[in-house]
């Protein structure tokens, strides 16, 4: 490190500079107006570099050289020593807590029931984040990097709906692990962001329509009152699951759906519209609320009948939905109806439908009267 001291002009006024080179290979200087303060703190400096000196010679040949790589480095690299000892201090540094991804995973599900959240919720994430950490249950948290999670997501054919899904749900886990100290970033931030492209939502056509409520008169009818409430009043299928015959008033024709029912967790009434009260009126003696399995054995049956190999995830509420904005031509009516914003009401359930298509929706009459 050479230090020199020196008299300049400094903006118009005669100093004593001292300059110098830090030990991170940073230029400094420092100003005095008097001769002897600037020698002394360059003696002072001096008395320093003799002490980094002998520390430098008592340390290994393989240590000095292992330093002497790694400062060129960090200079190549731009930075200084202080810089990065800094970003470890505010980053890895900080991470005290370990913790082993299968013992991070069972206390973010507690903590997530403790919170309140949904027991399927629960259950699915859950389900999931194991499926991650099958293999590597004991691997710290924190030694799990972007790689990682990219080579493990290429590693499975998902669309890239899903791979965007599977991203969100292993970000649920690092975001609650970086507020539990367990890790210093969380490295979803970092993985590339899919690109999903929206393509309109699957809808029943009128034919299939007429063919799901025959099926249902015929074949199934302690399910019509669900599927009425699914196809015509564009209940979640979780909420129609649960609304009882006592949250229905046929009078008035409304359906009150409960907070604990609903995936926002706030309540609504739905204004029923005459083709659904007809239906419901219609389905008296059909079972309310139905039981989750029942019902989806029921699902996979008409699923069969109307030929789908697989079932389209809410096409009911989408064919529910996109007849109403075509009939009313109001997003935000259809989007309080349905419980949502309408926002997300024309990016996920809307298909483009004709006056005329909702028109012959909204009269479809009961095919068989009880």
């Amino acid at each position: 490190m050479k230090i020199t001291t020196a008299r300049r002009l400094v903006k118009g006024e005669w100093q004593w500079v001292v300059d110098w080179t830090s030990a991170s290979g940073q230029r400094q200087r420092k100003f005095f107006a008097d001769e002897r303060l600037a020698r002394a703190h360059a003696r002072e400096l001096r008395d320093q570099q003799a002490e980094y000196g002998q520390v430098w010679l008592l340390l290994p040949p393989a240590e000095r050289q292992e330093l002497i790589a790694v400062r060129q480095e960090i200079v190549q690299a731009g930075l200084s020593l202080s810089e990065v000892w800094q970003h470890y201090l505010d980053t890895a540094g900080s991470a005290r807590l370990k913790c082993g991804l299968g013992q991070a995973i069972a206390e973010l599900l507690q903590s997530k029931t403790n919170a309140g959240c949904r027991a399927s919720y629960v259950s699915n994430l859950g389900m999931y984040l194991r499926f991650f950490a099958r293999g590597r249950e004991s691997m710290a948290l924190d030694q799990i990097r972007v790689g990682d999670i990219e080579e493990w997501i290429a590693g499975h054919d998902y669309r890239p709906a899903m791979r965007a899904s599977a991203i969100n749900r292993l970000s649920t886990l690092f975001s609650w692990a970086k507020r539990r100290g367990y890790v210093v970033e969380n490295p979803c931030e970092r993985c590339e962001r899919i690109r999903v492209d929206r393509s309109p939502p699957v809808i029943l056509t009128h034919d299939q329509v007429l063919r799901a409520l025959q099926f249902a008169q015929e074949e199934e009818p302690d399910f019509l009152a669900w599927l009425a409430l699914a196809l015509f009043g564009g209940l979640r299928p979780e909420e129609a699951d649960k609304v009882a015959w006592s949250k229905i008033d046929l009078d008035r024709g409304t359906a009150r759906i409960e907070s604990d029912v609903t995936k926002v967790r706030s309540w609504r009434i739905v204004n029923l519209m005459p083709a659904t009260v007809e239906w419901l009126k219609v389905a008296r003696s059909a079972r309310l609320p139905v039981p989750q399995v029942t019902r989806r054995r029921f699902q996979r049956r008409l699923r069969e009948h109307l030929g789908f190999a697989t079932w389209p995830k809410d096409i009911l509420r989408h064919t529910a939905a996109s007849h109403w904005l075509a009939e009313w031509q109001d997003a935000g009516r259809v989007a309080t109806e349905l419980g949502n914003s309408p926002a997300v009401l024309l990016r996920h359930y809307r298909k483009l439908v004709t006056k005329d298509e909702a028109k012959a929706f909204w009269t479809i009459h009961p095919l068989v009267q009880k």
